[in-house]
């Protein structure tokens, strides 16, 4: 799909303020989202007597095919399934070092979706930024990609013949690819977010969850203010759109008169 030009975040009040006077947007690792289906990793791998009937497949297409296995044989299988088994047990483990190392900045392709207004920026009290995908940029827009809804939950699922032909084999395949596919799954409930997200990784692992990252000028394009906003934040945010975001627009929220949706008009500063 490709890259928007633009992209929107909905914000309480505070943290309007926070974004345009330090002009820093926060990254969070998956570990803090609010949905908790959202970047959860389910694994279905079987216990113990799963992988006791791995050993005997393996050993079973073997002797089909010919091959006579001595019992020192047999025990290098049993040795090389039970290496198998502990790379299986330990993705849990990695999980949560990926999910803690990476950090995510969620995006919306859309300004006025009422549900957001209501969910993220404090019953519309709030603002909405507008983002500018600029060349060069901070936020790195050029990374982004489209979150995909499903009523099914990824999961890393090895059935008997998957584990047999990973025997001998370094680790699982596709381990990274398969946490990306996580990273970008939702349940379809959420559709209408519109959501992107940006995913990069620390150099080295922090104990904190989220971090506020330096943005140019440049990126921010307009603010959209809530329709309940009240006028001292409304007054503090054009107290800082002259010097460095003197180039951006601002627009006021109105509740349309006949049908469910805001209106906006830009207010000349």
């Amino acid at each position: 799909m490709e890259i928007k030009d633009f992209f929107y975040k909905y914000y309480t009040p505070q943290s309007t303020l926070e974004v345009l006077r330090n002009l820093t947007v926060k990254w969070s690792s998956p570990l803090e989202f609010n949905d908790p289906f959202d970047s959860q990793l389910y694994l279905t791998s079987g216990d113990d007597s799963y992988f006791e009937s791995v050993r005997d497949l393996t050993i079973k297409e073997l002797e089909s095919v010919g091959s006579n296995l001595s019992e020192t044989e047999k025990a290098a299988i049993n040795r090389l399934v039970e290496l198998e088994k502990k790379n299986i047990k330990d993705i849990p483990r990695k999980w949560r070092e990926y999910a803690r190392n990476a950090r995510i900045f969620c995006v919306s392709e859309t300004q006025d979706d009422l549900l957001m207004w209501a969910h993220y920026s404090d019953s519309h009290k709030g603002a909405v930024i507008k983002f500018r995908n600029i060349v060069d940029g901070k936020i790195g827009f050029k990374d982004a990609k489209v979150v995909r809804y499903s009523t099914q939950i990824p999961k890393i699922a090895y059935g008997p013949y998957d584990i047999l032909n990973n025997l001998g084999k370094e680790g699982i395949r596709d381990f990274d690819m398969f946490f990306f596919e996580v990273l970008f799954t939702k349940s379809n409930h959420w559709s209408y977010e519109k959501e992107w997200r940006i995913v990069q990784f620390l150099d080295k692992q922090d104990e904190k969850l989220h971090d506020f990252r330096p943005i140019l000028p440049e990126e921010i394009d307009g603010v959209y203010l809530g329709c309940r906003i009240k006028e001292s934040i409304k007054e503090e945010i054009l107290s800082l759109v002259p010097g460095k975001l003197k180039h951006i627009k601002v627009f006021e929220s109105n509740k349309n008169a006949d049908r469910f949706a805001l209106d906006f008009i830009e207010k000349k500063i």
